[in-house]
């Protein structure tokens, strides 16, 4: 715990130096590279050298990486299986898989925060504090995937196409439910607004079991990964008592859409394209969560929208910062004072090692 207590607050505290000019006493536009490099490198290092953390850590993970390098066929995705084998090829063990998949993951993350948050202090601080983080030490080939994913979003903003979709099958490479990601490019078109969102959770919750069996059966169609999982999980009371959900992020994600309306109704703002868009996944992500209820395998798929809040919740408060949007000081200082209230309630007081997939921080 103290551990970790001391990574997130030196993290923190460097991402703090790479925005603020403390001589002039005002935020930086742009961060200084420097500092913002050495607060990635901090939680990256202390994440690539972690010894069995994580419920997939041995059973999975050091078990495949030994049996690609004995000769044998692998259940992993090509891009993962490759990766393997080059760190085989110069002689590693399975800790450089941890390593280097942990680097990238977070090389990746950081830079979607500095290219596309605005605000990388936010983006930072939710990176940390939300679920993301801790599902990276467990899903190891999923977080890879999605933090692709967070840097492939401004090609879908611009109508580049192709380049998504190249980036979507790159994701894929480390773990196939990616793939699914392909058809929400439409979404960058949606204008959504509080009466079809309501709509939408009410579909979702109504008629969840009938969307789940229909959303299931196009997913075991696109991937592999899909239909082994599907193949052992089943339609019964998984909702949040099993592992099935990141609590964290799901909180998270709904205040921050719930933020979003708000600015959008009592406030002149015009958000731009890509900020819209991100908030259209986000919802996504929260509608996937609540199916979860009926398959607990859309908790994995849920990951790939809910991470996407890292850089959606920050780009929005820093389009707040420069218009006119009244009490948006309250509403961000009680955000954040939010993310650490769940954080500490769910990973510290109720040690809630059962609902997110890995082991709980406090408990190392």
């Amino acid at each position: 715990m103290i551990f970790y207590s001391c990574l997130f607050f030196v993290s923190v505290f460097f991402a703090f130096l790479s925005v603020c000019d403390l001589k002039q006493r005002r935020t930086l536009k742009q961060p200084r590279l420097g500092f913002f490099v050495l607060s990635g490198l901090t939680v990256a290092i202390a994440f690539g050298i972690r010894e069995g953390f994580g419920t997939d850590y041995y059973d999975i993970y050091v078990k495949g990486y030994n049996e690609i390098q004995a000769g044998f066929a692998s259940r992993f995705e090509l891009g993962f299986v490759t990766l393997c084998r080059l760190l085989i090829l110069f002689g590693l063990d399975y800790h450089s898989m941890f390593f280097v998949t942990s680097f990238l993951t977070v090389f990746l993350v950081y830079r979607a925060i500095y290219s596309q948050s605005l605000g990388p202090i936010w983006g930072v601080y939710i990176f940390l504090f939300g679920g993301f983080l801790f599902f990276s030490s467990n899903g190891i080939r999923q977080a890879l995937a999605a933090a692709i994913l967070l840097n492939a979003l401004p090609f879908a903003t611009r109508g580049d196409t192709v380049k998504f979709c190249i980036a979507v099958l790159a994701a894929s490479l480390f773990h196939s439910t990616a793939l699914l990601f392909i058809p929400l490019v439409v979404l960058r078109g949606w204008r959504p607004d509080s009466l079809k969102s309501f709509f939408t959770f009410v579909c979702a919750i109504v008629f969840g079991g009938a969307i789940s069996s229909a959303l299931l059966s196009f997913g075991i169609a696109v991937s592999p990964q899909i239909a082994r999982y599907a193949s052992v999980e089943h339609l019964s009371n998984q909702f949040l008592s099993s592992g099935n959900m990141d609590v964290a992020d799901l909180l998270i994600c709904s205040i921050g859409l719930a933020i979003f309306f708000w600015v959008k109704n009592v406030s002149s703002i015009t958000l731009d394209r890509h900020t819209i868009f991100l908030f259209n996944l986000l919802m996504v992500g929260v509608v996937v969560c609540v199916l979860s209820k009926y398959v607990m395998l859309f908790s994995r798929i849920a990951v790939y929208f809910t991470s996407i809040c890292i850089i959606a919740i920050p780009r929005l408060f820093c389009s707040c910062d420069r218009g006119t949007c009244p009490s948006i000081l309250i509403v961000k200082s009680l955000y954040a004072m939010f993310v650490i209230i769940v954080f500490i309630y769910l990973y510290g007081i109720l040690n809630f090692s059962h609902v997110v997939p890995y082991m709980c921080v406090f408990s190392h």
